[in-house]
């Protein structure tokens, strides 16, 4: 699969560079080869790809505007929001990913003489591999509710119910590897799915993630049957986030009864019913319509740009204001202190250095990203530096992760996957990110050092120590 990934990011620097000419724009061609130098530098960590899918989606929130431009003739600028060049922006949020990734292929990257580290079940049954994912995804669900209880403890048990995500990784992984389990993974799928498309926020990206993930895992080779997998789970999440939308506004209307909170005040199985007969009406041009919205949802670089725009021209830097303020943040853990204030608004931090108060409701929280706020405190060079500090630490953690021998790697790779999925998403705050991040991956460890040796004991006798390193098929 790693070759095929190398190839893949040949054939983009290839695309790239005709695009680029035929449009005679070099922030298209610059898209399209950073993008694949995220491929590169992701093939370098050890262990399989998992890093594809999360900064994938923050590559296509940084470049959308490229590649809608390579397909419509249009230029870049035609597609700006708010009338601000936003090509200096993606410019410097491009190299900003790529410098973490730099960082984490750094720390992470397999050490000449060493075997890459193979995915495998360690002698376990598939059997007894799947009962232990299928109660992980049980105690995830327990910490999902366990986190609406108890206030101070939230963010632990949030960061817990990452068990669910390592869970479904693994049953997928197995049901693709041994198609007798192929039912029970689709039933669990759809139903993760289900679950999340029925809440207010349409929580229903992350188990398709994790899906995609556990296919490009478990194909050691690109084959027919992957591609056809893999493709079906693509073009249905883009269908769905089309879908989802389109039909969001009056949904939410809907589900919170005209109140304009965040909450839902409907079953679920309203709920249910008022999206199943959204989606008979779903025609063409509804998908058409969909589709635009979607990628205008997804393209996250106007507020970089209008912030780079006025930083430091009309308003100065924060020299680390922003990085101060997360960090104390992170540091405190409500857990220990439950009278720590709420976090403010991102609303607040975005209508300061945008000035674009237009549309922004009480109760609305739309955020600048982790890198504009970066750009904030040090400028460019330092946004780089920021980031690149912030690679070396996920790649630390990220080892620590992929390293550990006491249970089957198998386990490890889908606690890693559902854990960087809080690196998917590019608009979260600096504090949002730093503490989403550094909490996934100490629960993470806390679920792969205490929890998984116990339950694989109870459910197949005492694990066995196992060295992970051992030659695979490199294809």
């Amino acid at each position: 699969m790693k070759l095929a990934l190398n190839k893949i990011s040949f054939a983009i620097s290839l695309i790239g560079c005709l695009f680029g000419i035929l449009n005679g724009s070099f922030i298209i061609f610059f898209s399209y080869l950073a993008l694949a130098g995220a491929i590169q530098l992701i093939l370098k960590c050890d262990g399989p790809p998992v890093l594809i899918i999360p900064f994938g989606f923050q590559f296509l929130q940084v470049n959308i505007r490229s590649i809608q431009a390579s397909f419509t003739g249009k230029s870049i600028d035609e597609y700006s929001m708010f009338g601000y060049d936003v090509e200096p922006a993606m410019l410097l949020c491009s190299a900003c990913l790529l410098a973490i990734l730099m960082g984490i292929a750094f720390v992470s990257r397999r050490r000449s003489g060493k075997a890459e580290i193979s995915v495998d079940v360690s002698g376990y049954s598939y059997g007894k591999i799947v009962t232990t994912a299928l109660i992980l995804i049980g105690l995830g669900h327990v910490f999902d509710i366990l986190s609406t209880l108890a206030a101070p403890s939230r963010q632990l048990f949030e960061g817990l119910a990452v068990s669910k995500w390592a869970g479904l990784f693994v049953l997928v992984w197995v049901a693709y590897r041994s198609p007798r389990f192929s039912i029970l993974a689709i039933a669990v799928s759809v139903t993760e799915i289900g679950l999340g498309l029925g809440g207010f926020f349409g929580s229903f990206r992350e188990p398709i993630y994790i899906v995609l993930g556990a296919i490009l895992v478990a194909s050691t080779r690109l084959r027919p049957s992957a591609m056809l997998l893999g493709g079906g789970a693509f073009f249905f999440m883009i269908w769905l986030a089309s879908f989802w939308t389109y039909v969001k506004p009056d949904y939410r209307d809907f589900v919170n009864q005209g109140t304009s909170s965040q909450v839902v005040l409907v079953p679920y199985a309203e709920r249910m019913a008022y999206l199943v007969d959204a989606a008979s009406t779903f025609d063409g041009g509804s998908l058409e319509l969909g589709l635009n919205k979607l990628a205008d949802r997804i393209a996250y670089i106007e507020y970089p740009a209008v912030v780079m725009g006025r930083v430091p021209s009309i308003i100065p830097h924060a020299h680390g204001e922003q990085t101060k303020k997360a960090i104390l943040h992170v540091l405190l853990p409500r857990l220990l202190y439950p009278n720590k204030p709420p976090l403010e608004l991102d609303t607040v931090l975005t209508n300061q250095y945008t000035g674009l108060h237009e549309g922004f409701n009480e109760g609305t929280s739309i955020s600048l990203g982790y890198m504009a706020e970066l750009y904030i405190d040090y400028g460019a060079t330092g946004a780089l530096l920021g980031c690149l500090v912030i690679g070396l630490i996920i790649g630390f953690l990220y080892k620590q992760i992929l390293q550990f021998n006491s249970v089957p790697s198998i386990f490890n790779v889908g606690l890693l996957m559902g854990t960087v999925l809080s690196l998917s998403v590019f608009e979260t705050s600096l504090t949002k990110f730093i503490g989403s991040l550094l909490v996934a991956f100490i629960t993470a460890l806390m679920l792969q050092r205490l929890a998984l040796p116990i339950l694989l004991k109870l459910v197949g006798g005492r694990p066995k120590k196992h060295n992970v390193r051992h030659v695979t098929d490199a294809k």
